[in-house]
């Protein structure tokens, strides 16, 4: 049943996921199948595969180094998303890929300095 709410072998197949089904009778006993059909509740379904993409994706199964492969266009967006929805991760990665924050690019200085006149 969790890999029908959320197939978690690729973020196509998290996005290609159901986030339709909300109710399962008689009760689903298991929290994740519970957390899962929560987020279903949601009425914006791409918002729901986003949620389940930062989740399940790049935290639980650990691919965080597919970030540092991420197109620079998308990262931003992709780290506002992880601020929104697990914004204690946001430590993980930047220990994970440091070059997000750190540049080792040195900046020149192109001012002048006066001489002094003895």
């Amino acid at each position: 049943m969790r890999s029908t709410l959320c197939d978690r072998t690729s973020v196509d197949s998290i996005f290609s996921s159901n986030h339709t089904l909300c109710v399962i009778e008689p009760s689903y006993p298991h929290s994740a199948i519970k957390l899962l059909l929560k987020m279903n509740e949601n009425s914006d379904k791409v918002e729901v595969a986003r949620q389940k993409i930062i989740k399940y994706y790049f935290f639980e199964d650990n691919n965080l180094h597919e970030l540092g492969r991420m197109d620079l266009g998308l990262l931003p967006r992709v780290l506002e998303h992880v601020d929104k929805y697990e914004p204690a991760r946001l430590y993980e990665i930047v220990r994970l890929i440091p070059s997000l924050v750190h540049t080792t690019e040195k900046t020149n200085d192109t001012r002048r300095k006066r001489k002094r006149m003895a």
